[in-house]
């Protein structure tokens, strides 16, 4: 069962890493490159060299046979956390990693997510220029318990047709009408197929939100490229806020752990995306990049959100207090960490296919 989801969907999957994981090594290596520093190696994938060669500024470029992912070696980063390898790097070294200001090292360390957001912003733009915007229609699926809706007796398939004498077209239409009533007033027009039109007016609490899951059809509207541009950025924005809410939920335990997906989920939500046609294949790559992005910048040792926290320590003077020793504990805690997270994510797949097969 594990083996044969994984293999129907393993050339989606392995598209979709290679994609957003070169992307993400990319950003390092074209700041880095900006910043005068030597790259020693560009890898795509890991393991055994299958094929390399060496550019004009000697740098490796490589293809490896485990091709999932990839990595970049920058000159002198490693060094950065071993005092007796730090002290034979040259002062007069320009193209080493050490010698560097704390501002260029966080902007190296930041070019990997920042390059996965800009991917995410250019897929959703290709998307609106070429298959249009997606509108989700405002009907509602899901009421919260206790929530606003709950209070005003909004019900399962109400749809929202009017918001303060606004037309609402798309839930877009409603949480941008929702935002904007005045003195958390809200006056609704909704429709439902057993009640009729009905009228309703909500106070609203200090999150302007109603309280409610939408889950109307979804259609699709035609837009210039100005405004797939603006619309793109805003969309990733939505995209950006609701993936750290996620974060948020499973920090402080408001989302439960066994909910956490790993590889198995990613290449079956890989291969189902692909199926479903090449716009859900583009939707996905922009969507797991940007996790990604989001993941990459948590403040944990080992990532790069983690080294610009060691960067910014070190901007302050903070960092002079840190001894390379400390830093390299803590990489290794952040590690163990990660590893801890990959084992929760991917049991979780595990146990939801023998879960099915049962």
């Amino acid at each position: 069962m594990l083996e044969s989801i994984f293999l129907n969907n393993f050339f989606a999957f392995l598209i979709v890493t290679v994609i957003i994981v070169v992307v993400h090594e990319y950003g390092h290596y074209f700041f880095a490159k900006l910043c005068g520093v030597h790259i020693d190696v560009f890898s795509v994938g890991f393991g055994p060299k299958l094929f390399s060669f060496y550019d004009k500024a000697k740098t490796r470029w490589q293809i490896c046979a485990l091709p999932f992912g990839g990595f970049v070696k920058i000159n002198g980063q490693e060094a950065s956390f071993d005092e007796s390898e730090a002290a034979k790097v040259s002062k007069d070294d320009k193209t080493n990693f050490i010698n560097k200001n704390s501002l260029q090292k966080i902007s190296i360390a930041f070019a990997g997510p920042l390059f996965n957001m800009i991917l995410a912003v250019v897929i959703i733009f290709t998307i609106f220029i070429s298959y249009g915007k997606p509108q989700i229609q405002p009907v509602i699926s899901e009421i919260l318990p206790n929530s606003v809706a709950e209070k005003y007796g909004l019900i399962v398939n109400d749809r929202i047709l009017k918001i303060n004498n606004i037309d609402v077209k798309s839930s877009e239409d409603m949480l941008n009408e929702l935002q904007q009533a005045e003195n958390n007033i809200a006056n609704l027009v909704v429709q439902n197929k057993d009640e009729g039109q009905r009228e309703l007016q909500v106070i609203l609490g200090d999150d302007h939100k109603l309280g409610v899951k939408i889950g109307g059809e979804i259609s699709t509207q035609k837009v210039g490229i100005k405004e797939s541009f603006s619309e793109s950025i805003k969309y990733t924005f939505q995209i950006t806020k609701m993936s750290i809410l996620g974060i948020k939920r499973l920090i402080f335990g408001e989302e439960k752990m066994k909910n956490l997906g790993g590889i198995i989920q990613i290449a079956k939500s890989s291969g189902d995306a692909m199926r479903s046609g090449f716009e859900s294949f583009l939707f996905l790559i922009a969507l797991l990049s940007i996790n990604l992005a989001i993941l990459n910048l948590l403040p944990i040792p080992g990532l790069d959100g983690g080294h610009i926290l060691f960067y910014i320590f070190d901007l302050l003077w903070i960092g002079k207090l840190i001894k390379p020793k400390v830093r390299i504990y803590a990489v290794a805690c952040g590690f163990i960490l990660l590893i801890g997270l990959m084992i929760v994510a991917n049991s979780n797949d595990i146990i939801k296919l023998i879960n099915k097969t049962q």
